[in-house]
């Protein structure tokens, strides 16, 4: 697993960073296109049909040489696939151009494929600055023609090394591919199966930490909207998933034993119908199967959790079962917690109604800053708490770059609950997610706000 802190995260526990202790929360828990025609310069020092020899034309006689030397092979086999030779067309005539390159991302979102793969890790290793790609690959084109060119002088400046090393390998290459599956269990599979190396911080996940660190405002870190308003549904798998639950306490870290994990019939409410039941062993770990025949494609069903000291929750995951495997992250909140609420939060936090965590996420699967969310039913002691740094804040009015929010006395007559996100980078009024799920009094519900829009 290249990057820990992205698996699946859902959750209410949040809140135990304020009332308990301080500790990093990483998961909720535990991370327009334009025509290539005019997307930019050509630059460079020659003509754009420049390596053509080889099948793939690059723009400039000391990239064409470099890449004539160097990647001649790797080019031919592009050249050879419809989807990588459309690619590195677009590319090509950028003569590095971040801006042009990440518009020719938007036309030819191609996915992880080898031929791109083994050509652009051969470009970073050998043709970086012959090519012009700021000397440590080209990673700033994944993200948009807005922040490409400031996020290409971030990377330059701060992490040229982690990024030019981790492009220079092609499995690290497939993996910034797998940002395109906006569903968190696709991009877990993917990432999973392109992993570029056995340490599970090394690799592409050395990019995420890097890149969150220095980086985030610049490469707009959290803010990738592109599939907004294009969101397609995958077929679930035919065999069904067995979702690994992970419990850990958020005041301490320690993993949860003993807790009861339920899948429950997606259609019957509550009281639990359990479909597959489990405990959490002394890892914190229980595992469940979701059975493809009663999970259609879509943001069904939901995980029910309680005992093991733990506050009574549901936990939605809102993706659809296309894995055959998928781990969750779920939550640390107990019943001490709870009563610490109306204390930290300065405001009275009625048990008899419910609490809800909700966590954002853009099409890149990243948490989201700058998230405002709407919740219906709601009422004037209803009340939204965001993240600030490592607590909740008493005055945000929108996520922080972990993406999460807790909403206290949430109304249970109607028995359900839906929240909208709404990105400021996207006007502040246009939602990427819509989310339901199921509440009721002296019990916590968690929402994954993945984009649904």
């Amino acid at each position: 697993m290249a990057r820990r802190g992205w698996r699946v995260a859902v959750g209410i526990v949040a809140v135990v960073t304020l009332v308990v202790a301080c500790r990093q929360l990483v998961g909720i828990g535990d991370e327009p296109p334009m025509s290539s025609t005019d997307a930019g310069p050509v630059g460079g020092d020659g003509a754009a049909d420049a390596g053509a020899s080889c099948g793939i034309a690059y723009a400039g006689a000391s990239c064409e040489k470099c890449l004539e030397r160097a990647c001649c092979d790797t080019a031919r086999t592009c050249a050879s696939g419809t989807a990588c030779a459309a690619l590195e067309g677009c590319l090509g005539a950028c003569g590095g151009d971040p801006t042009c390159r990440a518009r020719c991302v938007d036309e030819h979102r191609i996915g992880p494929d080898p031929a791109e793969a083994d050509f652009a890790a051969c470009l970073a290793a050998n043709c970086s600055t012959s090519c012009t790609l700021g000397g440590c690959g080209a990673l700033a084109q994944m993200f948009g023609a807005d922040a490409a060119s400031s996020c290409q002088k971030c990377i330059v400046d701060h992490v040229c090394q982690p990024v030019g090393d981790c492009l220079a390998n092609p499995l690290c290459q497939e993996q910034s591919w797998c940002r395109q599956f906006p569903a968190l269990d696709q991009l877990e599979t993917c990432e999973s199966a392109h992993d570029a190396a056995t340490d599970p911080f090394a690799g592409y996940g050395a990019i995420y930490q890097a890149l969150g660190t220095s980086c985030a405002i610049d490469c707009a870190w959290g803010n990738q909207w592109w599939c907004v308003g294009h969101v397609t549904t995958p077929t679930a798998n035919p065999t069904g998933t067995v979702m690994t639950v992970a419990l850990s306490d958020e005041g301490t870290g320690a993993p949860i034993a003993g807790a009861s994990v339920n899948l429950c019939a997606p259609n019957l409410g509550l009281p639990c119908v359990p479909i597959s039941s489990g405990t959490t062993d002394d890892a914190g770990l229980a595992s469940v199967t979701i059975p493809a025949t009663q999970y259609t494609p879509g943001p069904t069903g939901f995980i029910y959790i309680d005992d093991g000291g733990v506050y009574p929750s549901i936990l939605y995951w809102n993706f659809p079962m296309s894995e055959p495997n998928v781990y969750l992250v779920g939550p640390g909140l107990t019943t001490f917690d709870v009563s610490l609420l109306s204390g930290a939060l300065n405001v009275s936090v009625d048990q008899s109604r419910a609490i809800v965590g909700v966590r954002a996420f853009d099409c890149d699967s990243v948490p989201s800053p700058g998230v405002r969310f709407d919740v219906t039913p709601s009422d004037p002691d209803t009340r939204v708490f965001y993240t600030k740094g490592q607590n909740l804040d008493l005055t945000a009015t929108e996520t922080d770059a972990y993406g999460v929010a807790l909403v206290v006395n949430v109304p249970v007559d109607a028995g359900s609950v839906t929240v909208t996100a709404k990105p400021a980078a996207l006007g502040g009024q246009q939602p990427s997610s819509v989310v339901s799920g199921i509440v009721q009094g002296h019990m916590a519900t968690g929402l994954t706000a993945g984009v649904t829009q």
